[in-house]
């Protein structure tokens, strides 16, 4: 988190709405609070939730085109 702080480039968190391990709740809630903390941190950071999509969603025909259209448009937006 210190990290994050000291850089002032603008930065993507990009986190499945239901990003577990195992369907661990725990999991869930530590990543949620996790990105939270870093997009304090973070001077120029961005944070969106994909609804619906787990940690794999990458891999997921459902959730791929939306991901991929995410940093699509973070890329264009910072030039």
């Amino acid at each position: 988190v210190e990290s994050l702080s000291k850089y002032d480039g603008p930065i993507l968190f990009l986190n499945g709405e239901k990003d577990t391990r195992n369907g661990e709740q725990k999991v869930l809630l530590r990543a949620q609070i996790h990105s939270k903390q870093w997009l304090k941190a973070a001077k120029n950071g961005k944070l969106i939730l994909i609804k619906g999509a787990g940690h794999l969603m990458t891999h997921s025909p459902k959730h791929k085109g939306e991901f991929t259209n995410a940093m699509i448009e973070f890329a264009e937006s910072i030039g």
